[in-house]
C-alpha cells in the first residue's frame, strides 16, 4: 500500500465523525443557492464556508456562538479542521497539492478598534488581519494571490460598505491520470439554461467509472495515482430551480 494511500485510509476514518453533518451542511447550502440564482451558474466551496463559520464560531462567545455551532452542527473547531486539512495534505502524491488560506479584511476607519488577542488568534490559524482604503479591490487582490491567479475578481459593489471581510481561499492542483489530447479539446457552443448561447472550450473522453442512483447519472475521474477524482453529476430530469433545489436536498454524497 504507498504512503498516501495509508494516510488517505487514515484521514477518511479519522473524519467520519464529521462527514455526516458536512454533507447535510453542504445539501442545505447547495439547494439554497439554487432557489435564489434563477438562470445564474452558482460555484461555490462548501469547505471554505465552514473554514469561515468555525473561525467565526472561535470569535465570540455565549449565545452568537451556540447559534453559530448549530449552523455547523457540533462543536468542531478551527483546529479540527486545521488538522484535517494538514492530513489532507499528506495524501497527495507528487504533483498533487491543496493549499487552504485564511484572512480577515478590515476598513481602515476601525482597525483601532481590534482586540489585540484577535490577531494573535487569527495568526494562530495560519492567517492574517489587514486594513483597507478599498475593500472591493483588496479582497479581489487576496483571493487572486491565494488561488494561484484561478480566481480574479469575486467581490463586487455591494461589499464597498461592508466593515469587515472573513476570507477563505482554496487551491487545489492536480495531474488527470490520463490527461486530455489536443484532439479532445476544442471549441463549442454551449446553451445555457436561459437559451442563451456562448462559446467555451469542451474536454471529451471516455470514462470507466460511471455512477447512478435514483436521482442522478454521472462519473468519476480520477487524478494521478487515483487516490483522489473529480466527481460530477447530472440530475436525471431537466427541473425547475425548485424542483432541483428538493432534489440536491435529498443527495447522499458519502454514498
Amino acid at each position: 500500500m504507498s504512503d498516501s494511500k495509508k494516510a488517505n485510509d487514515a484521514l477518511i476514518a479519522d473524519t467520519s465523525r464529521y462527514n455526516e453533518q458536512y454533507n447535510i451542511l453542504t445539501a442545505k447550502m447547495m439547494a439554497e443557492y439554487v432557489n435564489k440564482s434563477g438562470d445564474e451558474n452558482i460555484f461555490y466551496s462548501p469547505f471554505s464556508v465552514l473554514v469561515m463559520l468555525t473561525i467565526a464560531a472561535d470569535s465570540v462567545g455565549g449565545k452568537t456562538r451556540e447559534e453559530i455551532l448549530d449552523v455547523i452542527g457540533g462543536d468542531i473547531s478551527f483546529e479540527d479542521l486545521r488538522e484535517m486539512i494538514i492530513k489532507l495534505q499528506d495524501t497527495f502524491a507528487e504533483g498533487e497539492d491543496m493549499v487552504s488560506a485564511n484572512a480577515v479584511c478590515v476598513k481602515e476607519e476601525i482597525k483601532d478598534t481590534i482586540v489585540p488577542g484577535y490577531l494573535e488568534k487569527i495568526s494562530d490559524y495560519g492567517g492574517s488581519l489587514f486594513a483597507t482604503k478599498d475593500i472591493v479591490n483588496d479582497v479581489d487582490r487576496w483571493v487572486k494571490d491565494n488561488t494561484r491567479g484561478m480566481i480574479e475578481k469575486i467581490a463586487d459593489d455591494s461589499m464597498s460598505k461592508m466593515l469587515a471581510v472573513l476570507m477563505n481561499a482554496v487551491a487545489f492542483q492536480a495531474t488527470w491520470a490520463r490527461t486530455y489530447s489536443e484532439d479532445e479539446i476544442y471549441e463549442e457552443e454551449f446553451t445555457n439554461a436561459d437559451g442563451t448561447v456562448n462559446e467555451v472550450t469542451f474536454l471529451e473522453s471516455k470514462e470507466k467509472g460511471y455512477i447512478e442512483d435514483d436521482l442522478f447519472t454521472g462519473f468519476i475521474k480520477s487524478y494521478k495515482n487515483n487516490d483522489h477524482c473529480f466527481m460530477a453529476l447530472l440530475p436525471k430530469k431537466e427541473k425547475s430551480g425548485k424542483q432541483l433545489a428538493d432534489i440536491i436536498k435529498d443527495i447522499d454524497l458519502t454514498n
